[in-house]
């Protein structure tokens, strides 16, 4: 009981393991999507490897670091940041049902998109 205390006390290193964890996971995901942008990268690599391998490598190198994010988010334990208020959910769901509504009306015709008139298609 008393290493386990110790072990996710605030600074302790199994939350620094965790933390490292989902960086290195973001580190490895973006990288791996920032790599295509890169001027002349991603032909010089298909190059190399081949298509299909690269396309492997990159799926496998993308699939590690989203595991790697997910493993390592679900290992934090939860710390509320601000309380939130009982009323905040009940005007979610509030709002999202009018925003449904709108979203419909705008993507069909009817009585309700003419009075809206936001978008003229």
């Amino acid at each position: 009981m008393i290493y386990h205390d110790l072990l996710l006390a605030p600074g302790s290193s199994l939350i620094k393991e965790n933390h490292a964890m989902i960086w290195l996971g973001i580190g490895l995901f973006f990288g791996i999507h920032i790599i295509p942008s890169l001027p002349g990268v991603r032909n010089k690599l298909i190059a190399r490897m081949g298509e299909n391998p690269y396309k492997g490598a990159y799926s496998v190198v993308s699939l590690i670091g989203l595991i790697l994010i997910v493993v390592g988010y679900t290992r934090i334990e939860y710390q509320e940041l601000w309380p939130t208020p009982d009323w905040a959910s009940y005007l979610a769901l509030v709002a999202m049902a009018i925003v449904f509504v709108f979203w419909m009306a705008a993507e069909m015709k009817g009585h309700i998109r003419k009075k809206i008139r936001g978008c003229p298609r």
